[in-house]
């Protein structure tokens, strides 16, 4: 994507699909192989007034390697930090941006289907409590 594209898309993220507002904390999304949107959507939150901004990115090779050798009670856990990460940009209404689409499509290919549906974040509970009581604004939009 032309450097003009990218910025516009990253403004169309922040302004409208996400509609970042002054003070707000935002968070952000990605996986490694989509650096430039992920610090372009950054520039923009900032640009908007964001107070802080928060990029998270997922690397497949490490759920990969998850799901090849960690031990069964291992898959599905994080520690309490990433549960009170989502329920703090919850209580401070803030904003949430989620680039999807895979960067490596297939790198999940050939894996026990069954490890891979246990291995579910459990802050999944916190992102369905903020949605439903509205208090996060949120996006999923597509990336390469």
């Amino acid at each position: 994507m032309d450097p003009a594209t990218l910025e516009r898309y990253a403004e169309l993220i922040v302004r409208f699909a996400v509609n970042v507002q002054p003070g707000q904390n935002v968070e952000v999304g990605s996986e490694i192989g989509k650096e430039e949107l992920t610090r372009a959507v950054a520039a923009a939150a900032y640009r908007a007034g964001a107070r802080h901004v928060a990029v998270l990115y997922d690397d497949l090779h490490l759920k990969r390697a998850r799901i090849l050798h960690a031990s069964d009670d291992a898959l599905g856990y994080a520690p309490d930090w990433v549960r009170q990460q989502v329920q703090e940009l919850n209580e401070r209404h803030g904003a949430s941006i989620y680039l999807s689409g895979a960067a490596e499509p297939g790198i999940l290919d050939g894996l026990d289907g069954d490890r891979i549906g246990r291995d579910r974040s459990p802050e999944a509970v916190d992102w369905h409590d903020a949605i439903n009581a509205r208090t996060v604004n949120w996006t999923v939009v597509p990336a390469e």
